[in-house]
This record gives C-alpha cells, structure tokens and sequence, in this order.
C-alpha cells in the first residue's frame, strides 16, 4: 500500500476495499456484535444483560425533593447522554452518545486523537451509569494523510477497545480533497445499557464534591504541545471504566469536565440541581503545570478541559467510602466541596469566597 491517503480511497473500488482491511486489522475486536462488516452491525440485546429499570438520580431525590419538585423527568435529555428506555423484555434503559473529534494537534503529550475518540465516547455513557456494549468509528481523512499516522492512531484505539473489552462495532470512512478539513476528523458514537441512570443534576444541599483526580492535564498539555511550551506535564485522557464501576452505586450526580472544564461542568450541575456549589480553594485538584500554563497564556485555570477524570456528588455519609475507592485508581481524588441551599459555584478561602462563572467565548479551539 502506497504511503498517503488518495481520494481513491473513498471512492468505493479497490483501494477503499484495501483501507478498510488495514482498518480493520489495527481494530479486530467486535465482541458480542455480529454483522460487523454489513452496513450496519447487530447485537442480541436481550441475550446480553438482564437489566433493572431504575432511575438513581430520581429515585434519590424522590424523597428529599417531593415537596418542591413535583416533574422531575426519569429521563434525562440533554446530556452527553441521552437515556431511553430498552425495548428488550428485560426493561431497563439504553444509553446513546455520539462525538466528533477535530483536536489539534492530532499527537500531544500523553495521547492523540484516536485516545480521545475512544475514551471521550466510553466516559460519555460510563458517567451516565452505563456500561458500554460498543462503539462506531467514522473516519474523515484528508487526502495526502500519512498512512503511519493513521496505523498510530489505530493501533491506540483497538488497544484500549481490547483491554477495556469495548468493542468498535461498525464504522465508515471517507477521504476529501487536500484543504478540504486538517488531516483528520473522528466521529464516534456510543451505545450501553443502564441498571441505574445517573445524571448531572442529581445533587442535593449536604452532597460532597468529589474530584476523581487533578483537574485541567488535557487542556494544559495540549496547550503545551501547541505552542511548544516545555512541560513534563500530559494528558489524562483515559477510560474510566473501573474507577466509575467501584463508585456509581454511591453517587448522586456525575459529569466529565472535558470542554469547558470544571467551571463548565459544576455551572451546569448547579442550575440543574437548584443548589449552591462551594469549593475550598485549597482542595481543587490542579496541578503546578497546569496553573502555570494557563498563567502564562492568560486562561482560566478551571475552565481547561480534563478528558479521563469526573466530578461526582455523593451523599456525605458515603463521601469517604467512595474517596477511598477512587484513591485505589488516582491517588489525587479528593473531597474538594460540597452542595449547600442556594445557587451558583463559589470557591472560598480563609478570606473570602469568590463566584466561579461559567466559561464564555471561544475558550481553546480544537480541544478535543
């Protein structure tokens, strides 16, 4: 096979037929599906899992928020995540995602875009209370795209389909003229089936704050990488598969700080939920790197995104039980604030306690 990519290639003869095989041969595992190589792929849902249908953010509000929330829906819709239910015999839910990849650079330290297209997809339903059953890959190449960096890009992704056993089920490729996108575009969707849903407006005033690990590595990696700043510092962008197995069943809320960051995300969980958030300054998760980079180019620290951690309320007798789980996978999950009547995210000091605002205008293009 030649070196670059050809709009020969995405023109449905021979030579597409030879890109779909070297495809194919960097991501092999197809898990349960069947008809992988059909236009469109097919799994036995109802031999897959027995599943209940509960709702967790719901069913722990029900009692605590009856009095002044009498609608709240039991499913939500305007996540990463949306939730249906399962048409299978067994009840339960589907969850469903989809994303699309454009980060530049392709390769940054600690990763590349085929890292982010897998795990930014998988955490989408894991946060969600899901476990994924499998993903698609659409490819978007630009023509004259190397063939090394593509096999790097693939070789990552059916690596971490196999050991995470999350199977790429079905996808596409297309290849446009040179100029026409930057190299290469990724567009993922996912789909997982949910005993109970979790959702980012779950939290409750008594709820603690929980950080799975430090906050803002992708954004100031890559950031770094950008603009060849020196840095030991990279990414986390990684599945979080086990860290949210341990967990799930003790959290109230639950969210991925990827654009936007934790300002975005605790915003965002805040208005949902119709509570205050209030951080103590000294326990926020962010790294010496990280602030400084972002001091450097003049960013807000909290506003860079973080594409293998997630931001959990728990309920505070459980807070600790959870903390020491986390800490088997990331030895910098902490309890960093808590949910209190109110509104609005407050990071406080001994001094004072200071608004967090979520993040406006174009923050760092090309993130993710």
């Amino acid at each position: 096979m030649i070196n670059t990519i050809k709009l020969a290639h995405g023109s449905g003869g021979r030579e597409m037929g030879e890109l779909i095989e070297f495809i194919r041969k960097h991501i092999s595992f197809t898990g349960n599906w069947e008809c992988t190589d059909e236009d469109s792929a097919v799994l036995n849902y109802a031999n897959q899992r027995e599943c209940e249908s509960a709702c967790l953010a719901c069913a722990s509000r029900a009692g605590r928020r009856e009095s002044t929330q009498k609608n709240i829906p039991l499913t939500p819709h305007l996540n990463d995540c949306p939730v249906g239910r399962a048409s299978s015999k067994e009840g339960g839910f589907i969850a469903f995602t989809t994303d699309a990849f454009v980060v530049d650079p392709i390769f940054f330290p600690g990763g590349n875009i085929g890292d982010l297209a897998f795990n930014g997809t998988v955490n989408d339903l894991l946060v969600q209370g899901a476990e994924p059953l499998g993903i698609s890959l659409a490819l978007v190449l630009e023509e004259g795209f190397l063939f090394s960096y593509l096999e790097k890009i693939l070789k990552t992704i059916g690596n971490l389909s196999k050991k995470i056993k999350v199977p790429i089920a079905t996808g596409d490729t297309k290849v446009v003229p040179r100029g026409a996108i930057d190299k290469i575009m990724i567009t993922t969707s996912g789909v997982g089936i949910v005993e109970k849903i979790l959702t980012d407006k779950g939290l409750f005033p008594g709820d603690k704050i929980i950080a799975s690990g430090t906050l803002g590595d992708h954004g100031a990696a890559l950031l770094a990488g950008r603009f060849n700043y020196r840095t030991n510092l990279k990414s986390d962008t990684k599945p979080l598969l086990e860290e949210l197995r341990a967990v799930k069943n003790y959290l109230t809320a639950s969210k991925d700080p990827t654009r936007g960051g934790m300002a975005s995300v605790l915003n965002e969980m805040a208005e949902k939920s119709r509570v205050k958030i209030v951080l103590d300054e000294k326990k926020i998760p962010v790294k010496k790197e990280t602030c400084s980079i972002s001091r450097l180019l003049g960013i807000e620290k909290y506003a860079l995104a973080s594409e293998g951690r997630f931001i959990a309320g728990v309920r505070a007798n459980d807070a600790e039980l959870v903390l020491e789980n986390l800490k088997k996978f990331d030895k910098n999950a902490i309890i960093m604030g808590e949910a209190i009547n109110g509104g609005g995210v407050y990071i406080k000091n001994k001094l004072r306690e200071k608004k967090l605002d979520a993040p406006e205008g174009v923050l760092v293009p090309r993130i993710c």
